[in-house]
């Protein structure tokens, strides 16, 4: 009796255990691309992770065929371009894409550092400034009639013309 009773705790043991093992393992399969998963301005460019295009012009992410990656002769990362086209998107779509873009949740807008919550993106060029890495990033947004974003851009520092 007392055999049946261990084999069937282990048994459940096991149960709950492979269960919690292929949870995790369907959450990290099933969860959104991670912020550090993007190519980051101002570092190497992880050829592994894009292919390139246009007689190597740019590099287009494997993973997001919406993003574009201009690079120097070192093959440092010197801008982004992303392409949201055919389907152009509102300027809080920016935003959250730039979180990722940058790696950062805590961007700052507009020469005075306003926090994403007080900024509305009206214009087409802002500087923002990542706490994280505490460097300047210049934006600059192309918009349809409907003041839709089609495609922005972003790199380093910041552009004395922007907000």
């Amino acid at each position: 009796m007392a055999i049946c009773i261990i084999f069937a705790i282990a048994g459940l043991w096991g149960g709950f255990v492979g269960n919690q093992t292929n949870s995790h393992i369907q959450n990290e399969n099933t969860d959104s691309r991670s912020m550090t998963d993007y190519q980051q301005l101002g570092q190497k460019l992880n050829k592994k992770q894009v292919k390139p295009e246009n007689d190597n012009a740019y590099y287009v992410d494997k993973d997001d065929n919406k993003a574009r990656y201009f690079t120097n002769e070192n093959d440092i990362i010197t801008a982004i371009k992303y392409n949201y086209m055919p389907d152009p998107m509102n300027t809080t779509s920016v935003q959250g894409k730039l979180k990722e873009l940058l790696n950062d949740d805590n961007l700052k807008y507009g020469n005075d550092k306003v926090n994403e919550d007080d900024t509305t993106l009206d214009e087409d060029n802002y500087n923002v400034y990542a706490p994280k890495q505490k460097k300047w990033y210049h934006i600059s947004m192309q918009k349809n009639d409907d003041n839709k974003v089609s495609t922005f851009s972003i790199w380093q520092g910041k552009d004395s013309d922007a907000e």
